[in-house]
């Protein structure tokens, strides 16, 4: 039954490949770097420059939510930490060690000044996602292209993913 059910599959995906191929149509991808983008690149990089962790925390996460999000309500964060000890999941973090985190990202982030030199699209990521290029100064000294990538969530709002922290600390920022 398996068999003819792909081969069904397969006869109907060269029939139509002509007109509309058989891939799937996968997430919008953004069309090209927008003016939000860089908006919570701009929040996160202030907020870590003053020291404002909350701010860091709402911004810093996945498609899923900001790391903020995921100290969670009470009885949800007792069903990770019972599902991590089967490793089906991971306990939610404290809001102690999501503040740990990110005053040791501000503690790497300060700056006196910063510019964004490159923007570009991730492919192949499940939410739309884009890589910036960001240029730090520091005292006066400038550490260059430190990546940061941003991924949209499914209400339209940008977070920060990841920050390439070991530029910066592999050309002597700290």
């Amino acid at each position: 039954m398996s068999r003819m059910r792909a081969l069904v599959l397969g006869v109907v995906c060269v029939g139509v490949m002509g007109s509309t191929g058989c891939a799937s149509a996968g997430p919008p991808s953004p069309r090209g770097p927008s003016d939000t983008i860089p908006q919570s690149t701009i929040r996160f990089l202030e907020a870590a420059n003053t020291g404002d962790l909350h701010t860091m925390a709402r911004i810093f996460g996945t498609a899923r939510g900001s790391v903020a999000d995921q100290t969670g309500p009470l009885l949800v964060c007792a069903l990770h930490t019972a599902g991590s000890w089967m490793r089906l999941s991971t306990p939610c973090p404290t809001w102690a060690e999501v503040e740990l985190r990110m005053h040791a990202i501000a503690l790497v982030l300060r700056h006196d000044a910063y510019r964004i030199t490159t923007q570009r699209v991730v492919p192949g990521r499940s939410s739309p996602t884009v890589e910036i290029l960001l240029d730090f100064d520091r005292g006066g000294r400038w550490i260059q292209e430190v990546p940061l990538q941003v991924v949209q969530r499914s209400n339209g709002t940008w977070m920060v993913e990841s920050i390439g922290l070991e530029r910066i600390t592999e050309r002597g920022g700290l």
